[in-house]
């Protein structure tokens, strides 16, 4: 799946037009977004604040860091961690 282009804070802000009230196709025309995208955002996002969206991207990443760092050091080989 490709990576969004637009930040958190940009979410929070089109999910909130459409909670606001401004129609969805609308929200998703200036945006650039299909309506597909628009509804799992919500599904995924709706309700929260940046902050809030922001946080919880935080804490996947370092779930998935740590995960990585427990299985190279299982397995004795060095290198770099990555997580996406």
């Amino acid at each position: 799946m490709k990576a969004s282009k637009l930040s958190d804070a940009q979410k929070a802000f089109i999910i909130r037009q459409g909670e606001d009230g401004t129609p969805v196709e609308e929200v998703c025309r200036k945006a650039g977004i299909s309506q597909e995208t628009y509804y799992a955002w919500k599904k995924k996002y709706g309700g929260m604040m940046h902050s809030e969206i922001k946080r919880m991207r935080e804490s996947l990443l370092l779930v998935c860091h740590r995960s990585t760092l427990s299985k190279k050091i299982a397995s004795g080989k060095p290198g770099a961690v990555h997580c996406r």
